[in-house]
């Protein structure tokens, strides 16, 4: 009996020893697999850092192109806005230079006009001290014709 029972142990002992084992690889098994999964799964990283650093390198250096751009066109801008700056202030210039050139001339004018005014009014008052002296010139002439022409018609007479 000690013998059944010892053999009865021995082949439990058997047993819980194999299902131990076949635990054991299967656990084995499961250990590779999750291990292969995790090469995949790290070979997968690397790729994604990669691909990352190289995003974000691209990134920066477009950021920098970017900002080289901003400045260049910023730059670009101010010296449009201080030309146009120059450009009205020379305008204005003008204008005002033209404002008073006109100003000058309207004025030239004026006096001219003035003076053209006070030559014709001289003039038309000398012309018409003139017309009296020659109507009375006229009237004597003719008075002195009349005089002659009696003085003849007398003289014939006699």
């Amino acid at each position: 009996m000690l013998s059944l029972k010892l053999k009865i142990a021995i082949q439990a002992r058997n047993n819980t020893k194999k299902k131990k084992k076949r635990d054991l690889q299967k656990d084995y098994k499961e250990l590779q697999v999750e291990k292969e999964k995790n090469k995949v799964l790290q070979v997968e990283l690397e790729r994604l850092k990669a691909s990352y650093q190289e995003a974000s390198q691209t990134y920066e250096a477009d950021v920098l192109t970017a900002r080289q751009q901003v400045n260049n066109l910023q730059s670009e801008l101010e010296k449009q806005i201080m030309s146009h700056k120059d450009t009205v202030t020379q305008g204005k210039l003008l204008v005002q230079t033209l404002r008073d050139e006109q100003d000058a001339l309207r004025q030239e004018i004026a006096e001219e006009i003035r003076l053209v005014k006070k030559n014709s009014a001289e003039q038309e008052m000398i012309l018409w001290k003139e017309l009296e002296e020659l109507k009375t010139r006229l009237s004597l002439q003719l008075s002195g014709n009349s005089r002659a022409q009696e003085l003849t018609v007398m003289c014939r007479k006699s």
